[in-house]
């Protein structure tokens, strides 16, 4: 067996999809009513979840579930949280302890008032908690990311009853579900937040769309704000009829992403062009361009950043066709499109949340459209072969299991290691590939400590486990962050 280099290495994680593109499969899951999947994350034993709304098993009017499926796609186990009225699981998140926590919106009658909910279940989809978030005003959740303390930061809006203006709305609850901050962002035109992610430095970027007071068109906006939801900056783009940000992502570099598109209406009706912007880490605008205009129209729901370029799901409708499909746009750095493959189901389908394997393979969640009142959850598998040379630097191993808790980390974080190899060697290297940690350990478990912010610099590192012999046994990527 040939010794792992750096190269390689480097090649493994770059997820570069120029070649072997291939579309594995469809799965749908529903029943004669309206159903979709929202968001969807690996499990620690690397089966797929995935959450949204439910209106064709138990209650009509619309539950929230959590599915777990096998790879393949076959059921290991589907559980419903309803709560008597209409609710769906807008957005879903694999905590630290290995559990879910899903959050959207239900409408609470008693009341007569839309209100948000946090429901925390352990591995296997066993209720630990529930919250629900509400005030005087309406409330509805889209997002929501687990800062590194264990405590959990959402974003959607808060539709004041009496104005009708819809505010941007941040909330903090605790590991357990207490909450810690309800915080809305006042305007005078209505503002939404769609997404929020953990911005490398212990803060947090929110992106979604406004109204412009005097147009009434809507504007894409992106936002940092720290733990108390006091705002750094704040910038908005507006070059087309509707414009929304509906996905974030920060790159290596600490660059902003935005994945989105226009519409010729508001609210998302009619989609008509895939748009990705680009702002800085300080919030300057650095460009927006749209994705294969020249060859159909779109939009774009999820956005991935992987170490050569970026992948896009979202919804694609080439001219020449009366049909949107499910889609997944691989670019390069520089947004170059290097692929775009559709599923072409029989019925218009949309993919809303993307996701990636340590694996390479990317899964995407949306729905399929049958009618106006009939829709299933709908699950597509994409694989993708490796660039690397096969004849040359083919690599024949077996690689085993390696996990980081927590990840991202601030101060320390532990290293397991499923391997009987006793004597092991992990080194770590920064983005460039420079070699920045060294470290022989014994047995399974390894503490990686930072000793000062000089000591691993807040940013994204690769590592590789070797045995003895300088076998690879493991790979992985781990982020450092620093607190607000």
């Amino acid at each position: 067996m040939k010794k792992f280099n750096l190269l390689i290495l480097l090649s493994l994680f770059s997820f570069s999809f120029c070649l072997g593109q291939k579309h594995i499969y469809n799965k749908t899951f529903g029943g004669a009513n309206v159903d979709d999947a929202r968001s969807m994350v690996v499990s620690d034993d690397g089966n797929i979840v995935f959450t949204g709304i439910d209106k064709s098993s138990k209650d009509p009017e619309g539950d929230t579930y959590l599915l777990k499926m096998k790879p393949s796609g076959d059921v290991i186990w589907k559980k419903h949280f309803g709560f008597g009225g209409m609710d769906c699981g807008n957005a879903l998140i694999k905590t630290f302890d290995g559990g879910f926590l899903m959050i959207g919106d239900l409408k609470n009658k008693a009341l007569n008032i839309d209100e948000g909910f946090a429901t925390k279940t352990n591995a296997n989809g066993e209720l630990e908690w529930q919250t629900f978030i509400t005030s005087y005003e309406n409330n509805a959740y889209t997002d929501v990311v687990q800062a590194v303390d264990g405590s959990f930061y959402l974003t959607g809006k808060s539709i004041n009853p009496i104005s009708g203006v819809e505010n941007l709305l941040i909330v903090n609850i605790s590991a357990h579900g207490e909450l810690l901050l309800l915080k809305t962002i006042p305007s005078t035109v209505n503002t939404y937040g769609n997404k929020i992610v953990n911005s490398g430095d212990g803060n947090f970027i929110i992106c979604g769309f406004k109204e412009h007071s005097e147009t009434n068109n809507e504007e894409m906006f992106v936002m940092k704000v720290n733990g108390n939801g006091e705002e750094y900056w704040v910038n908005r783009m507006a070059t087309l009829d509707h414009e929304q940000a509906a996905s974030v992502v920060v790159n290596e570099r600490g660059h902003i992403i935005i994945a989105g598109g226009q519409s010729v209406e508001k609210n998302g009706g009619e989609f008509v062009e895939m748009r990705f912007y680009k702002f800085g880490a300080d919030g300057d605008f650095h460009a927006t361009e749209s994705l294969l205009e020249e060859k159909g129209e779109g939009y774009l729901y999820d956005i991935v950043a992987v170490e050569d370029g970026y992948v896009f799901s979202g919804v694609f409708q080439k001219h020449d066709s009366n049909q949107g499909n499910a889609a997944v746009i691989m670019t390069d750095e520089n947004f170059e499109v290097i692929s775009v493959k559709e599923t072409n189901s029989d019925f218009e389908s949309i993919a809303k949340n993307l996701l990636i394997t340590n694996e390479g393979e990317i899964y995407t969640a949306g729905v399929t459209h049958y009618g106006e009142n009939s829709s299933d959850a709908f699950i597509s598998k994409w694989g993708f072969d490796s660039y690397i040379d096969t004849e040359e630097n083919i690599v024949e191993t077996n690689m085993i299991k390696s996990i980081l808790y927590p990840n991202p980390f601030v101060t320390q974080t532990i290293l397991s290691v499923d391997s009987e190899v006793e004597d092991k060697m992990i080194r770590i290297f920064d983005i460039n590939g420079v070699l920045q940690r060294e470290e022989s350990f014994h047995g399974k478990e390894l503490l990686i400590e930072r000793r000062n912010r000089a000591d691993l610099p807040t940013g994204i590192y690769l590592y590789h486990i070797t045995d003895p012999n300088g076998t690879v046994l493991s790979t992985g990527k781990m982020q450092v962050i620093d607190q607000a």
